[in-house]
């Protein structure tokens, strides 16, 4: 299993696009046929198909503050998808800051999204004045209070971490699939360790960035949609990934450590809770075509944890789906001549890294605990994401 974020995208585009050409306020839009593609007339729908356009002329402040939430919503997900142009996105971007600007106003996190659908000039630099990118905070200030105290032991530590316990065991890694890479099943054991109970979230990631330990995720990449406070910050890479988790105690797991930990402390089954199917009661994963099945219909990640019967046995959460994992090997095509005591198996010169446990854009067979994604190490993507683990004295 190679291609992390390979799914089959844009069934609902349509509905998307017609939603842009249709005055909103003048009653529900008609669901469009979903074999056809969007019309040219539709493609090309200019600003009148916001609600704006039929407002009133005396229209109060709160009415254009209701009218500005809902063309936003509309023209949010209109931007993240590819099969509309640039020049489309940059001249409906265009007009709704023309529209809203001024009247009511533009939210900061409207302001740092547009932003990257415009090219610099006027319009532009008046939005970064807006938007603030939620990564960018100001620099701690200096104190006379000494350093900060450390959390001890067995205590969540930094950014609220919790941490599980992961009692050490041996196991067959690997399967005996069709998949080369996930063969030959051999015998690896692992020392006790304890793995954050969660993906490292936005809100946890922030602190890093804050103390200065860590690097904002990529900009522009993630839309708002992937931005709360509680879903697992992703756009990250795997130097990222290494500096928070330092920054937090710990390390990246190793590949062996994080398929242990997935399968229930090594236990014989596809996913973290065993073998009954995928499905969105369990996972954060594409359910079926297109983006109103991706992320369980939300075409996104979700707020960690937010499904529960998907844990391990230990606690913990969203071991399959929501978002890959970076852990520390580099990518080899099979297991021959992987090491047996659950250490990172790293070459330096090996292009690719490992990531696992699937994402918000995966089908069932990718989210089984022994499949094996590969990826550049330094590309930052918006189904990529991490949690650290923490060695046991």
């Amino acid at each position: 299993m190679t291609k992390p974020g390979s799914t089959v995208r844009g069934a609902a585009l349509l509905l998307l696009a017609a939603a842009l050409a249709a005055p909103a306020l003048a009653g529900p839009v008609t669901p469009v046929d979903e074999s056809e593609r969007p019309s040219k007339d539709v493609r090309e729908a200019d600003f009148q198909g916001f609600r704006v356009a039929v407002l009133p002329a005396g229209a109060t402040k709160a009415q254009r503050a209701a009218a500005r939430d809902a063309d936003w919503s509309r023209l949010e997900l209109l931007l993240t998808h590819h099969q509309f142009t640039e020049n489309e996105k940059t001249r409906w971007t265009e007009d709704f800051v023309t529209a809203y600007q001024e009247n009511p106003g533009l939210e900061p996190g409207m302001a740092y999204r547009l932003e990257w659908s415009l090219a610099p000039g006027p319009m532009r630099k008046s939005l970064e004045k807006i938007g603030r990118s939620p990564w960018v905070t100001s620099p701690p200030k200096t104190a006379a209070r000494g350093p900060r105290p450390v959390a001890p032991k067995g205590e969540p530590g930094k950014a609220g971490i919790e941490w599980m316990l992961i009692p050490g065991g041996s196991y067959m890694m690997g399967s005996g699939r069709e998949d080369a890479d996930e063969r030959p099943p051999h015998l690896v054991t692992v020392k006790s360790f304890e793995m954050a109970k969660t993906e490292v979230t936005n809100k946890q990631y922030r602190e890093c960035v804050t103390d200065g330990a860590c690097t904002p995720p990529k900009t522009g990449r993630c839309s708002e949609k992937f931005l709360g406070d509680d879903q697992p910050v992703v756009c990250v890479n795997l130097a990222q990934a290494e500096a928070f988790s330092k920054w937090a105690g710990g390390r990246v797991p190793t590949e062996a450590e994080w398929q242990y930990a997935a399968r229930s402390l090594g236990k014989e089954q596809r996913y973290p809770w065993g073998n009954e199917d995928a499905t969105c009661d369990r996972v954060v994963m594409e359910d079926g075509f297109g983006d109103l099945h991706t992320g369980c219909g939300r075409d996104a990640t979700w707020p960690v944890c937010s499904k529960p019967l998907g844990n391990t046995d230990q606690g913990l959460c969203d071991m399959a789906g929501n978002a890959w994992e970076f852990v520390e090997d580099s990518y080899h095509d099979s297991y021959v001549g992987a090491p047996s005591d659950g250490s990172a198996w790293v070459d330096p010169k090996a292009p690719y890294v490992v990531l696992c446990g699937g994402s918000w854009r995966n089908d069932p067979v990718y989210l089984q605990a022994g499949t094996r994604g590969n990826w550049q190490p330094d590309r930052q993507d918006d189904y990529h994401g991490f949690r650290p683990m923490r060695p046991v004295p």
